[in-house]
């Protein structure tokens, strides 16, 4: 019983609440995985964003604003981590995950991504019928999706780290999914390249 309490306290402190205790095991049988620092390895990214949200939430109170938000991400969390996806941060009403390989093929980490995109794209259609009930207004999401090459490990400092993943490629996924329109999943090349079979 000790043990598997040091092992809870050391995933909780080592990954806090941006990863999903589950992912956090597969993380901590890697060494390099609670150390400062990082390696290069190919990933899937996923970046989604709402779509003028900002003007939206001129019309709303704080409050609500705020519940709003909560409310679209607990949906897209669960999303996420259902797909085992990794959220590296929160940018406004961005959303930056990225599906890590581990031992697997970079093609299963690129379905698990298209496979969470689509499903938080539904999941947005449900969420905005409470939205309705509740009187609050719709939400509209656009989505870019790529595979590329990232340092991925922890960042920060000995106080404050969260592991995350730095590189062009994550840029690169930005510029797409600036490009998607309200309800669309855009790939890039490279993307496409492991995903033309099911899409």
């Amino acid at each position: 019983m000790v043990e598997g309490l040091k092992e809870r306290d050391f995933i909780a402190n080592t990954f806090g609440r941006y990863v999903d205790h589950e992912i956090a095991r597969e993380l901590l049988k890697r060494p390099e995985a609670a150390r400062l620092g990082g390696q290069k390895r190919q990933v899937a990214i996923l970046i989604s964003d709402l779509r003028n949200f900002t003007p939206l939430s001129e019309s709303l109170t704080p409050e609500q604003t705020i519940h709003l938000l909560n409310q679209y991400f607990l949906h897209m969390i669960e999303a996420v981590e259902r797909h085992k996806g990794i959220i590296v941060d929160f940018f406004g009403d961005s959303l930056l995950v990225f599906f890590d390989p581990m031992e697997n093929d970079l093609a299963v980490s690129a379905h698990r991504a298209l496979s969470c995109s689509l499903e938080m794209q539904s999941e947005l259609l449900q969420h905005n019928k409470d939205n309705e009930a509740q009187g609050l207004p719709e939400l509209e999401m656009g989505i870019g999706l790529n595979v590329g090459e990232v340092v991925v490990g922890n960042i920060g400092s000995a106080t404050r780290t969260k592991y995350g993943i730095v590189g062009s490629a994550v840029n690169m996924t930005h510029r797409i999914q600036a490009v998607a329109t309200a309800g669309e999943v855009v790939l890039s090349e490279s993307a496409y390249e492991l995903l033309a079979d099911r899409v």
